[in-house]
């Protein structure tokens, strides 16, 4: 036996239960869009900054490599002679740091300091020349 068309179901007719049950996955549907919405824009606005930073980053580099340049034709150089000790390090540190001082930003010349003075205690430890 067939169940009426005109059969209630939860106090709905058939029909009436076919479009709330649409209208259920409509609005599921509806929250879907509306939460990828947001994810898309949360990453339209990371890549925009991170186009913004690049852009940044690549004038910022160019002006770098320009003064390195300039620094470099300018005929700079300085040498200096150590003796081969362990005061050699903290010489060449102290030095680097007189020349450095005003050529270059603080973070820079300390990172410089530091490879200065592992190159220059490596190269005494490893040499294995006689001390001057």
């Amino acid at each position: 036996m067939r169940p009426e068309p005109t059969a209630m179901t939860d106090g709905l007719t058939p029909f009436a239960a076919q479009c709330a049950l649409a209208l259920s996955e409509v609005d599921e549907l509806r929250g879907t869009c509306q939460r990828q919405e947001r994810v898309i824009d949360t990453l339209t606005a990371a890549v925009t900054r991170l186009r913004r930073e690049h852009t940044a980053l690549k004038a910022e580099t160019a002006a770098l490599r320009a003064d390195n340049e300039r620094l470099r034709d300018a005929g700079e150089h300085v040498e200096v002679r150590l003796p081969l000790d362990a005061l050699a390090p903290g010489g060449a540190r102290v030095l680097a740091a007189q020349y450095l001082r005003d050529r270059v930003a603080a973070p820079v010349l300390d990172s410089a300091l530091l490879l200065l003075s592992e190159l220059v205690t490596n190269s005494v430890r490893h040499s294995h020349a006689p001390a001057a």
